[in-house]
């Protein structure tokens, strides 16, 4: 009698843990495939990306070759997306734009590869690798389909894309110039110009180049002076070329007039 009672009351506590389980988990665990689709979308369209995901995940084998097989692996990848998975969000268009070649959600797929990386891109003051390669995907974008309403967005996220590299270009030749490393400043300031010779700081550089050679060569050891200040020389030749009237040029004027100087003595002594 014992006995009889306690398995009655462990199938009452067992029949209470199931009915308190989670709407979810029911889902989850249910195994209807028509179930779990219809869950996924309206957790979708509800924006809780977290259980459309893991839903839309359990179908994307068994839905495959299925008719709305595409639908799902599209929303899929978009959950990711939602979710601020950037490197996961790219990967899943990417793999949707192969699966599904042909599909109306093609172009929008590839644009989002795009737009992925262009979310992953960090500050300038970090490592922009994805930044680089955001501008790729755009640019490869804009070359597969350049009829499209999307060209024009790419473009500008380019140029914004762009401006960061820059950025930040800049502000490293900057903090070699501050340091006095004015050799490692003159090559990262001429990468820039060779990189971005649209640059609106294009006249503040060259100018940074000219200074930096002529305070490089007053520092140097003497048997290295001459060839320096020949080189800052230079520089400063051509910075007056191109800009005759900037408003550095009484400065350039002035290292021009010292740096000749200190040749010309240099050669007197017999450097």
């Amino acid at each position: 009698m014992g006995r009889i009672l306690f398995q009655a009351l462990l199938a009452v506590v067992l029949v209470g843990v199931v009915s308190c389980k989670p709407e979810f988990e029911k889902i989850r665990t249910s195994g209807d495939s028509k179930l779990i689709y219809e869950k996924a979308v309206a957790y979708y369209d509800a924006e809780e990306w977290y259980k459309a995901q893991q839903l839309f995940e359990m179908l994307i084998n068994s839905y495959r070759g299925k008719v709305k097989a595409e639908e799902v692996y599209f929303k899929y990848a978009y959950t990711h997306f939602y979710m601020e998975q950037y490197i996961l969000s790219k990967y899943y268009f990417k793999s949707f734009a192969k699966t599904f070649p042909n599909s109306v959600h093609r172009e929008e797929a590839d644009f989002m590869q795009a737009y992925s990386m262009y979310m992953q891109s960090p500050d300038y003051r970090l490592e922009q690798k994805s930044t680089a390669e955001a501008i790729e995907l755009f640019q490869q974008f804009a070359d597969t389909y350049p009829q499209s309403e999307r060209v024009a967005e790419c473009n500008k996220l380019i140029v914004e894309l762009r401006n960061k590299l820059e950025k930040k270009a800049f502000e490293e030749g900057y903090l070699y110039y501050k340091m006095g490393d004015y050799q490692a400043a003159t090559i990262s300031f001429e990468n820039l110009l060779k990189d971005f010779p649209e640059s609106k700081d294009v006249e503040r550089v060259r100018f940074l180049i000219v200074k930096g050679n002529y305070e490089l060569a007053k520092k140097s050891i003497i048997s290295k002076q001459r060839q320096r200040y020949e080189d800052a020389l230079e520089y400063a030749k051509l910075f007056k070329h191109k800009y005759s009237k900037s408003k550095y040029l009484d400065d350039v004027n002035t290292m021009m007039k010292n740096t000749l100087k200190k040749i010309n003595k240099l050669k007197k002594n017999g450097y």
